[in-house]
């Protein structure tokens, strides 16, 4: 009978735990998290401007959407961003040309274009670019990690906006490429 009840005992103390436990908590979700609000992120897209002068880095830009905004232009050319939601963008530097590198980019407040860098970078809140509105807030400090399974890219970010605000989170999926050069 004491086997039983230490048994028993155990899986009393286990309960919580495993009833504390969902499967947000165990995979994350495509999103940014910014003062305690979740904002959603369901596509991403890279603009290619090539190589950075004499430089061995290449300039790529970073959109982290929400489901109704979009990249707009005419002949794979992009001109112009659309619609209502939320993004983040980031000025990458990357040590491969074509592509956004995998690895650990650092946010460079100096702007030198190294690899594996990035800046400037801002979270876009509530944007309307209908009627040009929306709450920014600039970064001004983080990291951004990619890597890549097959043609689906993870890219998790860990930032602080310009009053201190922590703005985080992940993006998981394809990236719509463009090439500007």
């Amino acid at each position: 009978m004491n086997q039983t009840r230490k048994v028993v005992y155990l899986w009393l103390l286990m309960l919580p735990l495993m009833l504390g436990c969902s499967k947000d908590d165990i995979a994350p979700k495509n999103q940014m998290l910014h003062g305690g609000v979740s904002y959603e992120l369901s596509k991403a897209a890279v603009i290619d401007y090539g190589k950075v002068d004499a430089m061995e880095t290449y300039s790529l830009n970073l959109y982290l959407m929400s489901a109704d905004i979009a990249i707009q232009g005419k002949n794979s050319v992009p001109d112009s961003i659309s619609g209502k939601g939320h993004l983040m963008t980031f000025e990458m530097y990357s040590d491969k040309p074509g592509e956004l590198a995998e690895g650990k980019y650092e946010y460079d407040r100096m702007q030198y274009r190294n690899p594996k860098t990035f800046g400037p970078a801002v979270a876009i809140f509530n944007a309307n670019y209908q009627t040009k509105t929306g709450d920014e807030s600039p970064i001004v400090a983080g990291t951004l990690t990619v890597s890549k399974n097959e043609q689906e890219y993870i890219i998790d970010f860990e930032c602080m906006d310009k009053v201190g605000k922590r703005i985080n989170g992940q993006f998981k999926g394809g990236i719509a490429y463009f090439r500007m050069h």
